[in-house]
């Protein structure tokens, strides 16, 4: 993870700088050079985003080794295929139903588009739901 941050600082700010003996202020105009024309074609935030994301991801997996929450670590793997196929088929049914709800129910504002009926759904599956309106509907 390191090497991305080594990376990036020697290869898009410090480029030409180190081959050339430069004297102090030809260096300096170099970095800046390199700082202007490698933030033209993406911002500098994107590099430091790419630094802090992968030692993220570098602290999670190193997570696992530690004695306390290897265990932990070993149960979520061992879960995240039973979720992972929860979350699939959760998924395709709200879509189902969605769809049949914008079918069936196209008049009422909660299910007038589909993004609206796939909102109305979840919501229900989570417990607020009228029957009212459902009722109601022609």
């Amino acid at each position: 993870m390191g090497m991305i941050y080594i990376t990036i600082v020697y290869k898009v700010y410090r480029w030409d700088t180190f081959i050339n003996d430069l004297e102090k202020a030809e260096e300096a105009m170099t970095f800046f050079d390199n700082w202007t024309y490698s933030t033209s074609s993406i911002k500098d935030h994107v590099f430091l985003l790419i630094i802090d994301v992968t030692y993220l991801v570098k602290a999670f997996v190193q997570l696992r080794l530690l004695p306390v929450i290897g265990p932990t670590y070993v149960m979520l793997k061992m879960l995240m295929k039973e979720l992972l196929i929860f979350a699939i088929f959760f998924g395709l049914l709200q879509f189902v139903f969605s769809i049949m709800g914008n079918l069936l129910f196209h008049d009422l504002a909660s299910y007038a588009t589909l993004t609206e009926s796939m909102l109305t759904i979840f919501k229900a599956s989570a417990g607020v739901f009228d029957n009212a309106e459902l009722a109601e509907a022609k």
